[in-house]
């Protein structure tokens, strides 16, 4: 459903074309995409057509629309996401055969075969010459000289062993797992590289059953539910932990190393200002992701409310970023396309000697190489700082986010609650917003972050198996 009211740049209000001839053209735009989608494999990169757009006018005469200039929808949120990712089966769709001089691939039904790339199979050879059995390395480097490579002299598939042997024409020997070959575009093997999970997304409803496992859990070293739940709900609780900087810090180690920033590593928040950002304070903090700052923000952060003393206030609140994300496509899709578009840059100047910014303009929704997938909601109005947006699309960013903003403010949106002592919060700083409201009194909170890769690094090898692991990670 479109939503019933758009939001204008307030000097282009009254230029504005009726909105019903606008909502009726983002409907038909969006009935498209659904048979388009129908229509794709996944070999094929969804690309959507773009919205059609008025002919160019004078600048005293342009209207919001000429502003986007056809805004083709070119970013979806989770098109390519898996939803059922599990352990890697044999695939009974495909067939691999020699046909004297390739090996082919063909689908059942099909007439068509694909040769599989001879460059690429002697680059994975797996034999313990071409590959150290221990590191997965290879040891051998098969680009140089490439273009006189030796081809393939003969080859046997087996299909009842699943087993298909190489020979080569330099007399090398290769033997690979039938299905390694096979599988090589599937997309559950990208969804294990990248450690994806089916996704839930929430809203305030989640607050009578948040995600959560015992400390004993971790405590026994069974951190796969655990890390399970961040990956699909984007945080957890762990009750049971003691109150202790020491036992957080020991936790949160076991997950991957804990990064170092400027305000150090393993660090216990106060309210008195002791490094200069706004969380060292009292105030109240509008939901933001951390270290927008950086070129790479933090991937999991950790919470632990240690003590509330003489005071009151400090509630958590908690926003599902891709959520958020989901609803702007839905209702807005070309504003969605700006904020994956346009770039902005964030900063921390505060402390003396330090002036971070990244290393270029990340937009705030980043989505991966084909842009189906968004993999993090960078957010913070607090640190944002210049749009990288020509200055005849700065309007048009400026409604995209004003959107945004109005999405992180429904209150169906935002999960509040209040930090407990025993009880710390693990979230993925790439998904979720957070924020506080206002408190009194001495409050004393300790966190600390790890790095994206790490933290996914965690959840995949506590849930997927060596082979599986071995399998998706090292080919490619």
């Amino acid at each position: 459903m479109l939503p019933s009211r758009i939001l204008r740049a307030p000097h282009l209000r009254n230029q504005l074309r009726q909105g019903i001839q606008r909502r009726s053209i983002q409907a038909s735009v969006k009935k498209e995409h659904a048979v388009a989608r129908e229509d794709s494999s996944f070999s094929d990169l969804y690309q959507p057509q773009p919205v059609p757009t008025t002919s160019t006018k004078t600048a005293s005469s342009v209207t919001l629309r000429d502003l986007r200039t056809k805004p083709e929808l070119t970013f979806t949120p989770f098109e390519r996401r898996a939803t059922n990712v599990g352990p890697l089966r044999s695939d009974n769709e495909h067939t691999l055969s020699w046909d004297g001089s390739d090996l082919a691939l063909s689908k059942f039904g099909s007439d068509t075969n694909t040769a599989v790339s001879q460059w690429w199979l002697r680059d994975h050879c797996p034999c313990s010459i071409c590959m150290n059995q221990v590191t997965k390395q290879r040891q051998v480097n098969h680009l140089k000289g490439l273009a006189n490579a030796p081809r393939i002299r003969k080859a046997n598939v087996d299909s009842g062993a699943k087993v298909t042997e190489v020979e080569w024409k330099d007399g090398h020997r290769s033997i690979y797992d039938s299905d390694f070959i096979i599988r090589k575009q599937s997309p559950a093997i990208n969804a294990i590289r990248r450690g994806n999970t089916p996704l839930k997304l929430w809203g305030a409803d989640i607050g009578p059953a948040p995600p959560s496992v015992d400390y004993s859990e971790l405590q026994a070293g069974r951190y796969g539910e655990l890390m399970e739940k961040m990956r699909i709900h984007g945080f957890c609780f762990v009750p049971g932990t003691p109150a202790t900087p020491e036992a957080s810090e020991a936790m949160l180690k076991e997950i991957g190393p804990i990064r170092e920033t400027h305000f150090g590593g393993f660090h216990v928040v106060t309210s008195d200002l002791m490094s200069k950002d706004t969380a060292y304070t009292s105030e109240a903090l509008e939901p933001h992701t951390d270290t927008t700052y950086f070129s790479d923000g933090a991937g999991l952060q950790m919470l632990h409310l240690l003590s509330h003393e003489h005071g009151k206030g400090g509630e958590s609140l908690f926003i599902d970023g891709f959520k958020c994300a989901n609803q702007l496509y839905e209702e807005a899709p070309e504003l969605y396309q700006a904020l994956a578009t346009f770039g902005i840059y964030a900063h921390a100047t505060g402390n003396e000697g330090v002036n971070m910014q990244p290393c270029d303009s990340i937009p705030v929704l980043r989505h991966d190489h084909s842009k189906t997938e968004l993999l993090q909601v960078r957010w913070n109005n607090a640190d944002r700082a210049g749009v990288a947006a020509p200055m005849d699309k700065m309007d048009l960013w400026y409604e995209a986010a004003s959107k945004f903003q109005e999405l992180l403010d429904r209150k169906e949106n935002q999960y509040w609650f209040q930090l407990k002592p025993g009880t710390p919060m693990l979230f993925d700083n790439w998904r979720l917003l957070h924020g506080r409201s206002e408190f009194t009194g001495l409050r004393r909170v300790c966190g600390g972050y790890i790095n994206h890769d790490d933290y996914v690094s965690k959840y995949k090898t506590t849930n997927y198996s060596d082979a599986d692991l071995i399998a998706a990670t090292v080919s490619g």
